[in-house]
């Protein structure tokens, strides 16, 4: 009150503007900060100086992002001081690799080339933009960059119209663009030999064979399955199973795992042709205790349980009972999922995300999103939920899968609703099951899809599939 009747006092409104911001800035004094030496003059000095530092950056990363030759400064690799949130970064990244792969010139020619080739390298801050652009630079190209004409604004579809016109002499699927984002010079061959005309079966370096109906299925797999599930989805096709199969097989380690043991997998996928009314809800169970079975060697043993298992004669009933009576051992069991001293017991985040946090109506938290990050996480999480998620400890600890447990807190303890995969590689949800595997119901894939919006991630279709 007394500070307001002073204010009150002063004649001119200049002088009260000056009393105001000095009152401001009393209140917005950060700890450290030196006493004013007058209550009015001191503080103003203080925040002027502080306005001159601010302007001064500003200005500063103006100048760097203004500059008509920026982008070429970033090739001769000049270490300019860029905000964490410029597009420039991701330009800078792409050279960096571009020098290291000897193809630096290739790379800033398409930089300086493409329309609103920084934007595009911007709009994606995983890196997956630079990949796409550093395959490009590598290959050989038909047309000049020059002459290629944007006509969308989508990055997505900028990209795939900008790689059409530089590499490819036939019409290429979309399906199979996730070659360029994926970092590995083999899927990217696959994609410029289908470019060049020639029949995806005959490409080399394939996981598995595939026939003449396997590569044209594969072409005509959903956009969102990416191309080692287009190749699964082709197999699975040609074999004579349904769309259905197919985008519940890709909910599983054969949709994530392409090229272990292929052989072995056929048959498995021949015998689930075989039996159509097998609910595709127990396709993941099943395809688990199948590699756990007879791939993975326990700690303490010198084989796998059951390294001659065949899918010969195998009834569906008698297959579920073992597979039951597997989870229930597993619950149990918990050093066969990671005593091992060679799997660690716990692991970091593959993904650099934090827990999430959803408030309800009260303004209290009425959901979360956890990473579980243990082999004693995983364990409790099946037990709860009555799946099979502590078989994932090998591949959690390995960093080639992601588990994340959606849950409800309560006045003591959690509820878990929902148990997450997550793929790191494409940072794309690849399954997700609730209690005894059921898929999500509306609220959980409500949350779940807040979840993947906050935290930037793709949902594979399959896995709302029933």
């Amino acid at each position: 009150m007394a500070k307001n009747a002073a204010i009150a006092k002063v004649s001119s409104n200049k002088q009260k503007r000056l009393a105001l911001s000095a009152k401001r800035a009393q209140r917005l004094a950060l700890p450290g900060d030196p006493p004013p030496a007058t209550p009015l003059a001191k503080r103003l000095e203080t925040v002027e100086w502080r306005r001159a530092q601010a302007e001064a950056a500003l200005a500063k990363s103006r100048a760097n992002e203004r500059g008509a030759d920026l982008v070429a400064r970033l090739a001769q690799g000049e270490p300019l001081d860029l905000p964490a949130h410029s597009p420039y970064v991701q330009v800078r990244a792409l050279f960096e690799a571009a020098r290291r792969a000897h193809v630096l010139p290739a790379a800033l020619r398409l930089v300086e080339a493409v329309p609103r080739a920084v934007e595009l390298l911007g709009a994606d801050r995983d890196g997956a933009h630079a990949a796409w652009f550093l395959g490009l630079a590598g290959a050989v190209w038909l047309r000049p960059p020059e002459e290629w004409a944007q006509g969308t604004r989508n990055t997505g579809r900028a990209l795939a119209s900008l790689t059409r016109h530089l590499v490819a002499r036939w019409p290429v699927p979309a399906v199979l663009d996730g070659a360029w984002t994926s970092g590995e010079a083999r899927q990217r061959a696959w994609w410029l030999h289908v470019a060049s005309g020639q029949n995806l079966r005959t490409a080399e370096g394939l996981p598995f064979p595939l026939t003449k109906r396997a590569a044209h299925e594969a072409l005509l797999a959903p956009e969102q399955v990416g191309l080692l599930g287009a190749l699964r989805w082709g197999q699975v096709l040609s074999l004579g199973g349904t769309p259905r199969l197919a985008r519940a097989l890709l909910g599983t380690r054969l949709g994530r795992v392409v090229g272990e043991h292929e052989v072995f997998w056929e048959t498995v996928i021949r015998w689930l042709v075989g039996h159509p009314l097998l609910d595709p809800a127990h396709l993941g169970p099943i395809v688990d205790f199948l590699h756990a079975q007879k791939f993975v060697v326990p700690a303490g043993a010198t084989a796998a349980p059951q390294p001659g298992l065949t899918m010969r004669d195998r009834q569906p009933r008698a297959l579920l009972a073992q597979v039951t009576a597997w989870h229930q051992r597993l619950a149990r069991a918990r050093r066969w999922v990671g005593r091992d001293a060679t799997v660690p017991l716990t692991w970091g985040r593959t993904l650099a995300l934090d827990d999430w946090k959803h408030l309800g109506a009260d303004g209290r938290v009425a959901h979360t999103v956890v990473a579980l990050l243990s082999v004693d996480d995983l364990v409790v999480e099946g037990e709860r939920l009555e799946h099979c998620v502590a078989s994932y400890a090998w591949s959690c600890a390995r960093g080639t899968a992601s588990i994340w447990s959606l849950r409800r807190p309560e006045k003591e303890g959690f509820t878990p609703l929902l148990t997450i995969e997550v793929d790191p590689r494409t940072r794309r949800v690849v399954q997700a099951r609730r209690k005894r595997n059921a898929f999500p119901d509306a609220a959980t894939t409500s949350l779940l899809q807040r979840w993947a919006r906050w935290a930037r991630l793709e949902i594979a279709a399959w896995v709302f599939e029933r």
